[in-house]
């Protein structure tokens, strides 16, 4: 749960960007809308 406590979304995001470039968009978009990085849910899942 510590890495997940000290995921840094948008760091990620950028990283993403950077490698992927602009198809990266809808990826981080997708992640936003599933939740996929949110603490709460992460937590859940353990």
């Amino acid at each position: 749960m510590a890495y997940a406590n000290n995921f840094d979304f948008a760091a990620w995001s950028e990283t993403l960007r950077d490698f992927v470039g602009a198809g990266a968009e809808q990826m981080v978009a997708q992640e936003v809308k599933e939740g996929k990085y949110n603490r709460e849910n992460h937590a859940k899942r353990l």
